[in-house]
């Protein structure tokens, strides 16, 4: 086969095409903590935040505060937010302890969370929070009496016990599927066992008598 021929096949020889992604993500370039470039992902329903400057993992849970600058069009608005350490906004209406400070502004307390996708909730007055009424300061602050500090100690545990409850019963419901009985296999082994006693004459064993 000359050279010509070989091209000529070589080039009509169907090739594999890269499938497209078909993940549901999209992307908005943002401002953190007034100083820092990143990256705001919506993947399905979860906000992730990507900044060089901002380790998540390596952030205890009293630091895990960003002020986001965010773009017109975004679904997350300019304001502070509270993340994970996989970097996925916690958009529940709660409280986290905090401990930092960003720029100027010092955080050091309880402060109320959970206004449009999780937005600290900057202004006075008061705050519901699971069937429970909140006085809040201007900052999101807790300004509390022993009695409030109590009643958002326990909104914290209880919050805490639905995620494990949540995740205990998709556990169980894995473990479930995986040792799912087969419908009729019970019944053939009883029938093949019964049949094999009858056989072997061994029907009314002793040991097989119920106990008095």
């Amino acid at each position: 086969m000359g050279l010509a021929a070989l091209l000529t096949v070589l080039f009509f020889m169907p090739t594999a095409t890269p499938q497209a992604a078909t993940k549901n993500t999209t992307t908005w370039k943002v401002k953190v903590n007034e100083k820092y470039s990143g990256t705001l992902t919506l993947d399905g329903t979860q906000w992730y935040l990507n900044c060089s400057k901002v380790n998540f993992k390596r952030l205890n849970y009293l630091r895990r505060i960003v002020h986001l600058q965010t773009p017109k069009g975004c679904k997350i608005t300019t304001g502070y937010y509270y993340f994970n350490t996989q970097g996925r906004l916690d958009r529940r209406r709660t409280f986290h302890d905090l401990n930092t400070r960003i720029g100027s502004t010092r955080f050091k307390g309880t402060y109320c969370f959970g206004e449009v996708n999780g937005r600290l909730h900057q202004q006075y007055g008061w705050y519901r929070v699971g069937g429970v009424n909140y006085g809040i300061g201007p900052t999101g602050k807790l300004p509390w009496h022993p009695e409030e500090k109590r009643s958002v100690r326990t909104e914290q545990l209880r919050q805490r016990l639905v995620c494990l409850c949540k995740r205990l019963k998709d556990q169980h419901f894995i473990h479930h599927q995986r040792h799912q009985h087969v419908p009729g296999q019970h019944h053939q082994a009883v029938c093949h066992g019964s049949y094999l006693r009858q056989r072997q004459g061994k029907k009314n064993r002793p040991d097989c008598q119920p106990a008095a």
